[in-house]
C-alpha cells in the first residue's frame, strides 16, 4: 500500500483537525507544515514534522503528494496557484 504524503498550510483550529484526521488514515502521513507563527511551529514540533515559514520552500524541500490549505479562505486562491 502506497503512503500518501500530505502537508498542511496553517495549523490553527482547522489545520489541527486535519492533522488529527490524517493520523487516523492508514495510508496517509503528515510530512510537513507551513505556519509562520510560534504556535504553529510548536504544534508541528509536537507532531514530529518540519515546519516552514514559506509554502514554496516546503514544496521544494518535502515534495508532498498533496497540500491541505487550512488558512483563511481569502488566501486559498493565491496559495493554490503555487
Amino acid at each position: 500500500m502506497q503512503v500518501v504524503r500530505l502537508a498542511i498550510v496553517g495549523l490553527g483550529l482547522v489545520g489541527c483537525r486535519h492533522a488529527t484526521a490524517i493520523k487516523q488514515v492508514a495510508n496517509a502521513t503528515l510530512c510537513a507544515v507551513v505556519d509562520p507563527y510560534d504556535n504553529g511551529r510548536q504544534e508541528a514540533a509536537a507532531l514530529g514534522v518540519p515546519c516552514f515559514d514559506d509554502l514554496q520552500a516546503m514544496i521544494k524541500a518535502e515534495k508532498p503528494d498533496g497540500i491541505i490549505l487550512a488558512t483563511p479562505t481569502k488566501l486559498h486562491a493565491e496559495q493554490g496557484v503555487h
